[in-house]
């Protein structure tokens, strides 16, 4: 037995019994030898490529007196019974290949496959309790579709009508007509006179009031054709850039007035306002389109296009020939942009070209048959219009068709900051007919 214990790593050596039994009682303590031979205490040989150790002395048995006795006759399951530690030095020997793949975990089964061993599925225990963690974001698969949240279904409703005209057997239909009952209901309530539905950041938005214009054929104001100008932002060309109405109304009613009379006509603004102005409205792009009010009755299209050098305007009422008023405005418009130019440029910060020899040059549009269309043509130019040519086709019943949804456009304007009415409108868009 020693011999085959020899050859497989394993060897002997006698041990002191005087150590022992002090270590085990305290002190040397003569019962516990009883005359009997020298325990003997197997020592591994090291051998790095080992895994399986013992505690010490877990090789000996104690006799009925109490005296540790090697056993040679221990079976292979007796061996096998014992675990091994890093801190041992006897070696564990193997049984047979499946009773070792067994304690072994699964990345170590599998580079244990010349044992010729079936590897061992490792089985999940289901937890059961009454709240389940939810997997962690990090580890879920790319293919789950997300659920979207409330912002996302918000601009989904709203990108259903931003190019195009209403599909009424869809969602479409239903955001249209509940974005005119909730204008509707706040038409003729003095208390809710100044709600907004439209705001794209400017210290005033778009109110009720004036928002019904559009869908009462009432003649269009200023803040009603700035307001559907900034949503048209976004739809249009890169190539154009569409001044407000309260800047033409500064430029010809309010900058040459106080010029006159000397006082500082750039007050509240940059010192180098002319400059500014030329950056960023006259040329910041090659097409600067003008809302022109006439006589606070008509709107005027005009396109200051610097590629062509020349001013285009198009009128919804008047053939190709102008009228005298209107030629006039146009003059005195191109007078202004000009001294506003030549001011920019006697900075000698910039160098603009000088506008006021620019010929004056009429476009044909098609025409309105009512009296109150004329913003909403406008607006039309303004969309369709590219310098050179037209890129859609519009008139007075397309017009009249698609009020509606110019409300409906205006509140879910990408542009539009008020949250709280484009949730109003999906609630009520939901609600049972």
């Amino acid at each position: 037995m020693i011999e085959k214990l020899n050859k497989t790593g394993v060897s002997y050596k006698p041990s002191n019994l005087e150590e022992d039994e002090e270590n085990l009682y305290g002190g040397i303590n003569e019962s516990s030898n009883d005359g009997g031979r020298p325990k003997k205490e197997f020592v591994y040989q090291k051998d790095d490529s080992d895994r399986f150790r013992t505690p010490s002395k877990m090789n000996l048995q104690k006799d009925d007196d109490g005296v540790d006795v090697t056993s040679h006759g221990n079976t292979p399951e007796y061996w096998d019974s014992f675990k091994g530690d890093m801190d041992d030095h006897i070696q564990v020997p193997e049984v047979s290949d499946e009773k070792a793949a067994i304690s072994l975990e699964t990345d170590e089964i599998a580079s244990h496959a010349s044992l010729g061993s079936q590897g061992v599925q490792e089985e999940v225990e289901e937890v059961t309790g009454r709240c389940k963690r939810k997997g962690s974001q990090h580890v879920k698969s790319p293919y789950v579709v997300p659920k979207p949240n409330k912002r996302a279904k918000r601009s989904a409703k709203g990108k259903l009508f931003q190019n195009g005209g209403v599909n009424k057997s869809g969602d479409e239909y239903d955001v249209v007509k509940a974005s005119i009952k909730y204008v509707r209901a706040h038409e003729h309530s003095q208390k809710h006179a100044k709600t907004e539905i439209f705001n794209d950041g400017m210290e005033e938005g778009l109110t009720v009031p004036r928002a019904c214009q559009i869908i009462n054929h009432e003649w269009l104001s200023g803040d009603v054709i700035n307001a559907y100008s900034s949503f048209l932002v976004d739809k249009v060309n890169d190539d154009r850039f569409m001044l407000t109405t309260w800047r033409i109304h500064w430029l010809l009613h309010i900058r040459s007035r106080k010029k006159t009379a000397g006082n500082d006509y750039e007050a509240g603004s940059h010192s180098n306002g002319p400059v500014n102005r030329c950056e960023d409205e006259y040329f910041k792009k090659s097409k600067t389109y003008i809302p022109l009010n006439k006589q606070n009755n008509h709107w005027i299209t005009v396109v200051m296009h610097s590629g062509k050098r020349e001013f285009q305007v198009f009128d919804s009422l008047m053939t190709e020939k102008l009228d005298s008023v209107t030629r006039e405005l146009v003059e005195d418009r191109r007078k202004q942009l000009a001294e506003d130019i030549q001011e920019a440029n006697a900075t000698e910060i910039v160098n603009y070209p000088n506008v006021s020899n620019w010929p004056i040059k009429t476009y044909d549009m098609p025409k309105q048959h009512d009296g109150n269309s004329c913003g909403i043509f406008l607006l039309r130019c303004f969309q369709y219009w590219d310098g050179d040519k037209w890129t859609g086709l519009f008139s007075q019943s397309s017009i009249d068709d698609s009020r509606e949804l110019m409300i409906a456009q205006l509140i879910f304007s990408e542009r539009n900051k008020l949250d709280e009415v484009k949730n109003k409108v999906i609630r009520i868009s939901k609600k049972k007919k």
